[in-house]
């Protein structure tokens, strides 16, 4: 089983000149800048367009699965409730997961890692910008467990993203434990000799 036997898969709107905010536009048009790295959307950050008629086909939905086609590490999120009419620009892909048989967090976390995410790092083209092609992002080989499994591996994720937050607090808080520590001694040193 491959992606495209869950999914729908469709290119971003290509504008024909760059893309500029238009404060009384009548949609917002994300970009793959606007995808914040760690699966979320920077929504406020998105320039408001008008659109031609034949644009607005493709309204973003709640449960699409968003991927970049240009650059190196296919940043993606999923979308959980635009907060008005919105569309994607040609650098990202909207993949449209058939929510019966494929939670779209699930497939988020499946491409962010393990054999997903090195599919997508070999299915790359280019020497300079990697390409990701919709047809080799079509053919990532895929076979989710049944629903109710992917809610368990989803709760999983869920508990080892806050353990790891943890840890990275604990580290930081070491470091500057150290860090005074080390001080005292300059401190006491300055003292001595003021």
């Amino acid at each position: 089983m491959q992606l495209s036997d869950y999914v729908d898969i469709s290119a971003g709107y290509s504008f024909r000149e760059r893309i500029i905010d238009d404060p009384a536009g009548d949609a917002l048009v994300l970009q793959a800048g606007d995808l914040d790295g760690t699966g979320g959307i920077n929504w406020a950050g998105a320039h408001k367009v008008r659109l031609p008629r034949r644009g607005r086909a493709n309204w973003l939905q709640e449960g699409d699965v968003l991927i970049a086609s240009k650059g190196a590490r296919n940043t993606l999120a999923v979308v959980d409730a635009p907060p008005g009419d919105a569309i994607c620009a040609s650098n990202l892909f909207v993949i449209r997961p058939d929510q019966t048989r494929l939670l779209p967090a699930y497939l988020a976390a499946f491409m962010r890692a393990g054999p997903g995410r090195a599919f997508l790092e070999q299915a790359a083209e280019g020497s300079k910008v990697a390409h990701l092609r919709k047809s080799a992002l079509a053919a990532m080989p895929l076979n989710p467990p049944p629903i109710e499994r992917q809610r368990e591996l989803l709760t999983l994720e869920e508990a080892i993203d806050a353990e790891l937050a943890v840890l990275d607090r604990l580290r930081e808080n070491r470091a500057q434990t150290l860090s005074a520590l080390l001080g005292e001694g300059l401190e006491a040193q300055e003292v001595a000799h003021g």
